[in-house]
């Protein structure tokens, strides 16, 4: 056997689901994750074999005496050969050549995702014949090999010397001590799906099985508080009293370690902050609640809507929150935001063919079917896509045979469609109902053209104008200080300016001037001074675009602004 060969031990379990059949059917093998293990995947060659697998704890029922302990188990499931990765860093294509095989291998196993094995020691040797040849394991050699032998092996483990390091290698450290504590209480508070957890709830689920760990440990509880404390010094844990710690360090990073008593998993602890309509009236919202009601019901009901209008009246801005709302929390992974532009393509958007670091080309999925895919693999949440300036490129060519899959009554498996490109085996996609698409375009820039009528009916519209009203002005005055009588003074000038805008037959209500531009910082400048700075910064270089070839009408617009201050 080659011990430079490389190997591969893969979990397929991600947002609590078994993705085992989905792989196999698909002929394929998909990371969970958008920003982890991308270099590793990446580095998974054409040829290399690689297993499914899942690990556990059994106490019962075993091939061997386990004297009653727990007993680290992978399940080996299926087995293939990689006959194409993708270079994306998430997907393979794969032969799977034996998928019914449920066999299980005991001892030296890895709860990563992603376990990289070669040949070059015995039980690496054993563990890969055991998976691609159907070698049987040798049991009673892993059962009394030193690590194992104290808890499982044929010595009695009190008879072990306790000066011998290999017997007693997880006792001889304290950092593997503190992470093994750590990975249990980041596994308890994802059980919980709360960052809060009291001593005795750690005991009565990790008392026994730590103990096993360390049979010659007498004062396991005394050990325990110990670590605790210890995660204390490090900020990692904070004492609330009573018992009580909080979880701050919530990062999956653990996964990655061996972790042989832990199920396979792949999902971190995240803390969220949940986010709902009072959340974005408090932000700054000059919208009126009912009217933000409305556009949250068509969303919820078309599952589509577009916010048009014209520039700073803050469509972008309350996209964003829009999406919070119906994920439900703020600033999620489950919101992904693009712009469209005059070069997007399907290609770019849906899926097509890119260059690789080797010089061929792959398909890879667009951050539309990026986020479907999520969508789909986690049907109890809700995913937004927010899609900035959609008039700008070409919305009917850039979702292609998307465009109809974005009505509501046909977000089902059944209404499937096959895409313009396919990978091998692959079924029709659809989008699945949890996702919503969020749209903005500015109405006021003409070299933009109209959207198809097909478009136009698969979403749902609304108007935003710009808002100096009383929610504006208790805004600026709370934000900056300025006095009730300098803000009535800017808003009658920017007021009487979009009044100006609106009488052009030219121009029209779809190019007056938004609210945005108009809620900026001060820099702890005079309002006079802060309004100027606005306009000659932001809103004179519209306006000499709006009136190009015409300085009469621009030098009037400016009066109107600036009066005696120009």
């Amino acid at each position: 056997m080659d011990g430079t060969k490389t190997y591969w031990f893969l979990s397929a379990s991600y947002n609590g689901k078994d993705q085992t059949d989905h792989f196999i059917s698909a002929g394929i093998w998909e990371s969970g994750y958008n920003d982890k293990y991308l270099k590793l995947v990446r580095s998974i060659a054409v040829g290399d074999k690689i297993a499914i697998k899942s690990t556990y704890t059994e106490k019962h029922n075993l091939p061997f005496d386990n004297k009653g302990l727990n007993v680290s188990v992978m399940k080996i499931k299926a087995i293939g050969v990689v006959t194409k990765n993708y270079g994306d860093g998430k997907l393979l294509e794969v032969n799977w050549q034996r998928t019914d095989l449920n066999k299980k291998w005991y001892f030296y196993t890895n709860v990563a995702v992603i376990w990289q094995v070669k040949a070059d020691n015995w039980f690496s040797e054993q563990l890969i014949n055991f998976t691609f040849d159907d070698k049987p394991q040798e049991i009673d050699v892993f059962r009394n090999a030193p690590y194992w032998r104290s808890r499982y092996g044929d010595i009695n483990s009190n008879n072990v010397n306790s000066n011998n390091n290999a017997d007693n290698m997880n006792e001889s450290s304290n950092d593997t001590w503190k992470d093994i504590v750590l990975s249990r209480v980041k596994q308890l508070c994802y059980q919980k799906n709360d960052n809060i957890f009291t001593r005795s709830e750690f005991l009565d689920h990790y008392k026994e099985e730590i103990q096993q760990l360390f049979p010659n440990n007498k004062t396991i509880k005394s050990s325990i508080d110990n670590r605790l404390q210890e995660l204390r010094n490090d900020n990692i844990l904070l004492f609330l009293g009573n018992g009580k710690y909080q979880l701050l360090e919530t990062d999956a990073s653990y996964l990655e370690k061996d972790s042989s008593d832990n199920q396979d998993t792949t999902e971190p602890v995240i803390m969220k902050q949940s986010y709902s309509l009072d959340n974005l009236i408090n932000e700054g919202c000059f919208v009126d609640k009912q009217q933000l009601q409305a556009i949250l019901n068509s969303l919820r009901f078309k599952k589509n809507i577009i916010l048009q209008g014209p520039p700073g009246t803050g469509k972008t801005w309350l996209a964003k929150r829009l999406a919070n709302i119906i994920v439900g929390y703020k600033d999620s992974k489950n919101i992904k935001a693009i712009q469209f532009h005059p070069n997007m393509s399907y290609e770019d958007f849906i899926r097509g063919y890119r260059p690789t670091s080797d010089g061929k080309l792959a398909l890879i999925d667009g951050p539309f079917l990026e986020i479907i895919n999520q969508a789909r693999r986690d049907s109890q949440s809700n995913y937004v896509i927010v899609i900035e300036e959609i008039n700008r490129g070409n919305p009917a060519q850039i979702f292609g045979e998307m465009l109809t899959l974005l009505e509501a009554d046909k977000r089902n498996p059944n209404e499937a469609l096959e895409l313009t490109y396919q990978h091998q085996n692959e079924k029709g996609v659809f989008i699945p109902a949890n996702l919503y698409v969020i749209g903005t375009m500015n109405i006021a820039d003409r070299s933009l053209a109209m959207l198809d009528f097909a478009l136009r009916r698969r979403f749902a519209f609304y108007h935003l104008s710009p808002h100096f009203g009383e929610n504006w002005l208790n805004y600026v005055q709370e934000k900056h200080a300025f006095s009730p009588q300098q803000l009535q003074d800017i808003r009658h000038r920017i007021e009487a300016l979009n009044q100006y805008i609106s009488n052009d037959s030219s121009l029209g209500k779809a190019f007056t001037i938004g609210h945005s531009y108009f809620t900026c910082p001060n820099q702890e400048m005079a309002a006079q001074d802060w309004f100027e700075h606005i306009v000659r910064s932001e809103i004179e270089p519209l306006l000499e675009e709006y009136w190009f070839g015409e300085p009469e009408k621009f030098s009037d617009a400016m009066n109107i602004l600036l009066g005696n201050a120009q």
